[in-house]
């Protein structure tokens, strides 16, 4: 092989290895934002009083079945390990900020993306041509 072709081989594959990652910092992204939505709409729920009742976990795959109060707080994990006690209408803002910051960063990873397997098509199509 060529020395254009070995470094375009090892280009391919250090853009493989690189759309992997990305790959998964999407998924990371989309799991966050899916979870996001479901929490916004199960604490709207308990504001609202629609739901009074809901299973909470105490770890190591127990759950407990316990009455929450309309005008209970939160806590909330902030990153970090920490954790600060918000009411439901400060929560469901944090998670809605929360939202749009990864969508502003599923964007860029989006956009990442697409150059990357841009370039990735490019150098195939490029040893291709020389084989």
């Amino acid at each position: 092989m060529s020395e254009e072709g070995a470094k375009l081989q090892y280009e391919k594959m250090q853009l493989e290895r690189i759309l992997v990652d990305v790959r998964k910092q999407e998924l990371d992204v989309r799991t966050y934002i899916t979870g996001a939505h479901s929490t916004i709409r199960a604490i709207t729920a308990i504001k609202n009083g629609e739901s009074s009742s809901s299973m909470i976990s105490l770890g190591a795959g127990v759950m407990v079945k316990a009455n929450i109060q309309t005008d209970s707080t939160l806590l909330m994990f902030v990153g970090g390990e920490t954790a600060i006690e918000m009411s439901i209408d400060t929560a469901t803002s944090y998670l809605e900020t929360q939202i749009s910051e990864k969508n502003a960063t599923l964007n860029n990873i989006v956009a990442f993306q697409k150059n990357a397997t841009d370039r990735l098509n490019f150098v195939n199509d490029s040893l291709n041509k020389l084989i």
